[in-house]
């Protein structure tokens, strides 16, 4: 039983960042660039904008199934889309420059996914 819990904890680890002694919560999104780390509040800012859009919620849903599991995620090529066209749409709003870096990071890392080789 210990042992179990020893490997819970070290997927926890890896998947949150430990900082000055309190954890701070990251989302980690798999690209084909590598990993993208997105802050609490970014990740929460993006989960809200995706649940508004009906063609969105299945990522949203991809978010919350990785989160609960402590596991980094991987979207889908649909998916990768219509994250895009959901940062994209914030971007253009008044005050959308001033997102997350990770976001933006997110928007070009998944638009690179996309771009035929």
């Amino acid at each position: 039983m210990a042992k179990w819990r020893e490997s819970a904890l070290a997927v926890f680890l890896r998947t949150f960042c430990l900082v000055y002694g309190v954890v701070a919560l990251v989302l980690r999104i798999r690209t084909s660039g590598g990993m993208i780390e997105l802050s609490d509040r970014e990740a929460g800012e993006l989960r809200e904008r995706l649940r508004r859009v009906a063609s969105a919620q299945p990522a949203e849903e991809t978010i919350a199934v990785s989160a609960n599991a402590s596991t980094s995620v991987t979207f889908t090529h649909t998916q990768k889309v219509v994250v895009i066209d959901v940062l994209a749409q914030w971007m253009s709003e008044p005050g959308g420059e001033e997102i997350g870096e990770g976001l933006f990071k997110l928007r070009d890392a998944l638009t690179d996914d996309l771009e035929p080789e």
